[in-house]
């Protein structure tokens, strides 16, 4: 909150450089144009009471679609909660099962890089062994 400065400057402001002036004069001058208004100060005064109070209610937010969702899943008697988490083991069972699928087949295509990469360099050994025995 902003307070009334002790600094107070009763004359002009716009006064003609002829008369000198004191540095505590310069800064009073100086305040008093910084000096807020009273509407400014009763600006910044805060009922912070009143906005926690407004901020409270707020939150309290109707409840959304999906946690009605998820209240009614729960509170569903006919399906057990071990026949959901089956049906979640089922669920991953079958997409680990699709995975070691996809794995196997990108095994096999590595087998077949392997193969033909060891038939060219038995391939280059032959051909170096005969070039060997040329000589």
């Amino acid at each position: 909150m902003i307070t009334p400065s002790d600094w107070t400057y009763e004359g002009q402001l716009d006064t003609p450089a002829e008369q000198p002036t004191t540095p505590d004069q310069e800064r009073a001058k100086i305040a008093a144009l910084f000096k807020p208004t009273s509407e400014e100060l009763q600006a910044d005064s805060i009922d912070y009471l009143a906005a926690f109070e407004k901020h409270k209610k707020g939150k309290q937010a109707p409840v959304r679609e999906q946690d009605k969702v998820v209240s009614t899943q729960l509170s569903n008697p006919k399906e057990d909660i071990t026949d959901r988490y089956k049906a979640y083991l089922t669920e991953l069972l079958t997409s680990h099962e699709e995975e070691t699928v996809h794995y196997r087949v990108e095994l096999e295509r590595f087998q077949e890089l392997v193969a033909g990469k060891e038939k060219v360099i038995k391939t280059i050994k032959a051909i170096m062994t005969a070039m060997d025995t040329l000589d």
